[in-house]
């Protein structure tokens, strides 16, 4: 749970951003949607491309906005490097 400022521009009381309304004007608090995306890249299937990019492109075209991404390399069996994963969380 986090405290926001109330989105009614008159209004500058401190709220929950689990509160379905601000106490004091009454105003509806948006609540925050997360996600998180996959992208792969193998070395081996490098003609492929990303998979799972289009998909993240189609999800910030429609308003998700990137808010943290981790990357992390793949090694297979034998220790050597694989391929990449990109983790993404998205708000909106």
């Amino acid at each position: 749970m986090a405290m926001i400022k109330c989105p009614e521009s008159g209004c500058s009381n401190m709220v929950s951003d689990q509160a379905p309304t601000c106490p004091v004007c009454g105003s509806p608090v948006r609540r925050v949607e997360y996600k998180f995306h996959l992208v792969t890249h193998s070395y081996e299937y490098a003609h492929l491309g990303f998979h799972g990019q289009a998909e993240l492109d189609a999800l910030v075209k429609d308003g998700w906005q990137i808010v943290d991404k981790e990357e992390e390399e793949q090694f297979n069996m034998h220790g050597e490097p694989f391929g990449y994963h990109w983790r993404y969380k998205l708000q909106r």
